[in-house]
C-alpha cells in the first residue's frame, strides 16, 4: 500500500520541503544506532530549518485517533518532534495536500525499527 500512496503523490514530490507543509519520505538517520527507535516513513509537517536540519512533527508517534486531534488542533505533541536531515532522506519529499493528511495519517505508512 505504501508504494501505492507513493505513486499517487510522485506529481507532487520535492527535494526541497517547505516549512508548514506536510511530507512523507523515506528516511536513514545518520546515528541510528543510538535511537531506541525511529521511523523509516515519517509522515512530518515541517516547522522549520535550523543549521541544515529539519524539525518537524512527526505524526506517526501518535495513536491514529491522537493523530486526528493533533491534525485538527494544529498542535502536535512534543513526543512528536524530531530532527531530521534532509540529505538523509531518499532526495523525495512526497508533499500530501492538507486536504488529504487527517485521511492519510490513518494508513499504517510508519515502518519503526527498534534497537534494543
Amino acid at each position: 500500500m505504501r508504494n501505492e500512496i507513493f505513486n499517487a503523490l510522485f506529481d507532487n514530490a520535492t527535494d526541497q520541503p517547505v516549512s508548514g507543509k506536510w511530507y512523507i519520505f523515506e528516511y536513514d538517520p545518520k546515528f541510528k544506532d543510538q535511537l531506541k527507535t525511529w521511523d523509516q516513513y515519517p509522515f512530518v509537517q515541517v516547522m522549520e530549518f535550523k543549521n541544515g536540519n529539519m524539525l518537524a512533527s512527526n505524526i506517526h508517534h501518535l495513536s491514529s485517533k491522537g493523530r486526528l486531534s493533533a491534525i485538527n488542533n494544529n498542535r502536535f505533541p512534543e513526543s512528536t518532534l524530531r530532527y531530521y536531515i534532509p540529505k538523509n532522506a531518499d532526495s523525495i519529499f512526497f508533499e500530501v495536500d492538507e486536504l488529504d493528511v487527517p485521511k492519510l495519517s490513518q494508513f499504517p505508512l510508519e515502518k519503526f525499527h527498534r534497537n534494543r
